[in-house]
C-alpha cells in the first residue's frame, strides 16, 4: 500500500494500493531482521486454535510471539470504497481544487451541487478554505464554504492544472499533529490484540501496528516526528503479556518510506530501516 504525496494536486492523486501485498508476512520480515531471527514460523494457519498469534520469531533459543495488526480508520475506509476513484476531471471548473473530506461526506451530492459550490468559490476569489477558519461568517463565500462543509468537505486548495479536475483525500498531505496521538492509535491496537499474545507460549510477545492510509492522525502524527524531530515523550502503556510495540507507516510519508519505530517501556525509539 502506497498514498501518492508530490505536493500539488494533478489528477492522480489519492492512495494508491497494492492487493497482492502481504502486510503481515512484511512486518513479521521487518522485525525478524531487527531483533536477528534466524526463522519466522507462521502460527496462525487454516486449523490452528482460537486466538492463536501470527508468528514466532525464532532467536537463537529464544522464540518472540509476534501480533501484526493495522491502525484503520473504518469509516474513511468505507469512504474509500464508495468514491472507488480518487479525481474526475471537471471541465466546468477554472481551476483544479484538492479536498480533504470527512468520513461520512456525501460523495455523490459532492460530485453535483458540491461542484457548483467550488465554482462559486472561484468566482469570489477564494482559492483555499479549512474547517478551522475563523472568519467563515464574514467571508463573502461563506454560504457556498459552508455548504461544502455541510457534504462532509474538511478543506479545499485550488490551483491552476490542466486538465482541471476535483481530486479527493481522507486528509491533507500536509498535516501534522502532536506525536503523542500515536500513543492512542498504538494503545486501541493494544486493547484488541493483546488476548492473542497472552495466549502464546514465547519468551516475548511483540506486536506490530501497521498505520493505515486512513487513519489520519496517526499519519499526521508521524509527519510531525519526521518533520521536527523527536517521537512522544512517553511510551503508551504497556500491559503485563507485552513486550514491545513496533509501528510503521503502510504508506510514503514525505520523501521517508515507512519510517519505523518501536516503543517499550524505556521509551520510543526511531529505527533506521535503511
Amino acid at each position: 500500500m502506497g498514498y501518492a504525496d508530490d505536493g500539488g494536486v494533478g489528477c492522480q492523486y489519492g492512495p494508491v494500493t497494492d492487493d497482492g501485498w502481504d502486510e503481515k508476512s512484511d512486518a513479521a520480515a521487518v522485525v525478524a531482521k531487527h531483533v536477528g531471527a534466524t526463522a519466522i514460523n507462521k502460527r496462525d494457519v487454516p486449523g490452528a486454535p482460537p486466538s492463536t498469534h501470527d508468528f514466532d520469531l525464532i532467536v537463537g533459543d529464544r522464540v518472540i510471539a509476534l501480533e501484526v495488526t493495522s491502525a484503520t480508520d473504518e469509516g474513511s475506509k468505507h469512504l474509500w470504497k464508495a468514491v472507488r476513484t480518487s479525481s474526475w476531471v471537471e471541465p466546468s471548473l477554472h481551476y483544479s481544487w484538492s479536498l480533504t473530506l470527512r468520513p461520512d461526506t456525501l460523495f455523490g451530492k459532492l460530485q453535483g451541487s458540491g461542484v457548483n459550490h467550488l465554482r462559486q468559490l472561484e468566482e469570489r476569489g477564494v482559492m483555499k478554505f479549512t474547517e478551522y477558519d475563523k472568519h467563515l461568517t464574514q467571508s463573502p463565500a461563506s454560504r457556498a464554504i459552508q455548504q461544502l462543509m455541510k457534504l462532509g468537505v474538511r478543506n479545499g486548495v485550488a490551483v491552476e492544472d490542466d486538465p482541471t479536475c476535483v481530486v479527493v483525500g481522507v486528509y491533507g498531505p500536509r498535516g501534522w499533529s502532536a506525536p503523542e496521538y500515536l500513543n492512542g492509535t498504538v494503545t486501541l491496537a493494544i486493547d484488541a490484540n493483546i488476548e492473542r499474545l497472552r495466549n502464546a507460549a514465547a519468551d516475548e510477545r511483540h506486536l506490530f501496528v501497521w498505520l493505515d492510509s486512513t487513519s489520519p492522525e496517526s499519519q499526521a502524527a508521524v509527519r510531525h516526528i519526521l518533520s521536527f524531530g523527536g517521537v512522544p515523550d512517553a511510551p503508551p502503556t504497556l500491559p503485563d503479556g507485552l513486550d514491545a510495540v513496533w509501528t510503521m507507516p503502510g504508506a510514503v510519508v514525505g520523501e521517508q518510506l515507512r519510517p519505523l519505530m518501536k516503543a517499550t517501556v524505556s521509551g520510543w525509539e526511531l529505527i533506521d530501516d535503511s
